[in-house]
Formats: structure tokens, C-alpha cells, sequence
């Protein structure tokens, strides 16, 4: 077992274990900080699922045996002793069918999104200098805009054979109206709307040109995982949206203030608009939007609306 740097330790260690378990083991007795923050995520498939599963696939995601239960069950008890250090959740999938001969799962966006947001997390936890961002955005405000800035440039270029629509939509929200974009995982919701960004902000008028100027604040939840993060996207549109003003507000220093300040200043910058001026708000991923806890969260929506255009791709 030492050939796959396993430490002395472990011999002591029930027999027949597999070496993931073996190595997922060592990494949590190793620990020389057992009150660290969790350095390890185990995530298990809910039981319910294998109810879904055909007979004569059945046997291709139950254990083995009895006996592998029962080594199972055991990891999990141990897993939990250390509560902390590491992370045990669960996730939900369904069966998908049969492709190429071979079966296959779905309903695992959730699952991945979680994990990159856990090791992501993780990651600022460990190695990232700092506190993180603050409540209201200023600390990374402009690292946040290169990063957004960057990657709808990226999603834009992609964008292609939708023109017409792109156009439809862009002439809807002269009306003031709300626009929700809505589609499967995967159909090029977020490149159409960097795309409509784009195609908002090429239509800023010059002299003698009466087209109607677009004031465009966009966000992209997928940007990196820490922009789904409710304060992170509210702290970085309200600083946004503070630049518009010539008196802006001062920044809010909790997530409460940071929604009525959110509020309050839709209505401020579209009522300080000129004529034929228009502010568009766009949001990419509005649905994966959640507080620090993980739990998606749409309380930051203004219950009343000025004459702006949010959009909310779902």
C-alpha cells in the first residue's frame, strides 16, 4: 500500500477496502487541523433513484453485495465523525435511458453546479488572501468588471443564426417591458443574451441620430462561481447603477440594504434618463442565484419596477 502513499497508519484499517476509501481515510486523520474548514466534499446519490432504473440496468448502479453495503454504511459513519473537515451531502438525478449500448443518468446540472461552487469556496477559504469581496462589491468591483466584461466578449462571439430573434428582442424592450429568456440546459441562453448586450449598446446614437441610447448593466451568474452569489451580483449592479447618478448613495453594509438600495435605484437612474434614453438590466442565470448558505434566493426582485427593462434568462 505504500507504493500509492498510503501512510503506516491505515494498517490497522478493515481489510478489502478499495484505495479511494483508503486514500479519502488517510487525508482525513491526517489532518493536523481537525477545526478547519472543509478540505474534503463526499457527495452520495440519493437511494430513491434506483427505483427508477429499470430491472435489467438495476445492477449496473446498486452495490455489488450485501457485504459492500454493509462497507458503505461503515465509510459513511466514519465520514461523518468528521463533521467540519468534511462535507457530506447528497444529490438527486434520474435515469436517463440507454445510449450506444450503455446507460446513462441526467438531472445533474444542480449536482455540478454545487460542486463548483463548494470548491470554488473551498478555494477562496484556503488560499486566497483576504476576507473575500464585501457585502457591497467595492473591494473587487473592478477585477469583477474585467472578469464580466471578459466573459460575455467570449459568450458574444459564439453567438450565431439567431439574428432575427436577437433583433425582435432588442425592439421589445423599447416598451419598458420585462423579458424573460427561457430554454433547456445548454440551448445558448447565455451567448444570446451577451449577444443582445452587444447588440443594445451598438445602437448608442451619435450626433443627430435619433435612435434611442441603451444604458446597458449586465451580469453573468456563470461568469466564475462566486457571481451567483446574491450579494456578490446585487453589491456589483448597485455599484454599477450608483455611477449613473451625480449624487450617488453610499454603499450599504448588509444584504437588506443592499435590496432597498437595489430598488431604489432602478427608479433613481431611470428617472435622471433623458428623452429617448433607456436602462436595461440583464441577468444571466437568475435562477442559480443563491445566498451564502447555497439556497437560491429571488427576495433581491423589486416588488415595483420603473420604466426599465430587466431581463432574467432562465
Amino acid at each position: 500500500m505504500n507504493g500509492f502513499g498510503l501512510s503506516p497508519q491505515l494498517k490497522s484499517y478493515p481489510a478489502g477496502r478499495s484505495i479511494t476509501e483508503l486514500e479519502a481515510v488517510q487525508f482525513l486523520n491526517g489532518c493536523k487541523d481537525p477545526s478547519a474548514k472543509s478540505g474534503a466534499f463526499f457527495y452520495l446519490r440519493e437511494p430513491d433513484f434506483l427505483g427508477t432504473v429499470p430491472e435489467a440496468w438495476r445492477a449496473d448502479f446498486a452495490t455489488e453485495s450485501e457485504e459492500a453495503k454493509v462497507r458503505m454504511a461503515d465509510l459513511k459513519e466514519r465520514l461523518e465523525k468528521h463533521e467540519g473537515l468534511a462535507s457530506v451531502g447528497r444529490y438527486t438525478c434520474q435515469w436517463g435511458g440507454v445510449a450506444q449500448g450503455r446507460p446513462y443518468v441526467k438531472g445533474l446540472e444542480e449536482f455540478g453546479a454545487r460542486v463548483l461552487r463548494d470548491l470554488w469556496e473551498s478555494l477562496c477559504h484556503h488560499f486566497l488572501q483576504g476576507d473575500g469581496p464585501k457585502v457591497n462589491g467595492e473591494l473587487k468591483e473592478p477585477e469583477e468588471n474585467i472578469l464580466q466584461e471578459s466573459f460575455q466578449e467570449l459568450q458574444q462571439k459564439r453567438f450565431c443564426a439567431r439574428t432575427k430573434l436577437l433583433q425582435a428582442t432588442a425592439a421589445q424592450l423599447r416598451g419598458g417591458s420585462i423579458c424573460v429568456v427561457s430554454g433547456e440546459c445548454g440551448q445558448g441562453k447565455t451567448v444570446f443574451l451577451a449577444a443582445l448586450a452587444q447588440e443594445l449598446r451598438a445602437k448608442a446614437p451619435r450626433h443627430g441620430d435619433p435612435a434611442p441610447l441603451y444604458h446597458i448593466v449586465a451580469h453573468f451568474t456563470r461568469a466564475r462561481p462566486d457571481q451567483a452569489s446574491v450579494q456578490v451580483m446585487l453589491g456589483r449592479l448597485c455599484a454599477l447603477l450608483r455611477k449613473q447618478l451625480k449624487q450617488p448613495p453610499a454603499p450599504p453594509t448588509s444584504y437588506r440594504g443592499l435590496v432597498a438600495q437595489f430598488s431604489a435605484l432602478l427608479h433613481s437612474v431611470a428617472q435622471s434618463l433623458k428623452r429617448r434614453q433607456s436602462l436595461v438590466v440583464l441577468i444571466d442565470g437568475a435562477d442559480l442565484i443563491h445566498a451564502a448558505g447555497g439556497q437560491l434566493v429571488s427576495d433581491w426582485l423589486p416588488e415595483r419596477l420603473p420604466q426599465v427593462s430587466p431581463s432574467c434568462p432562465f
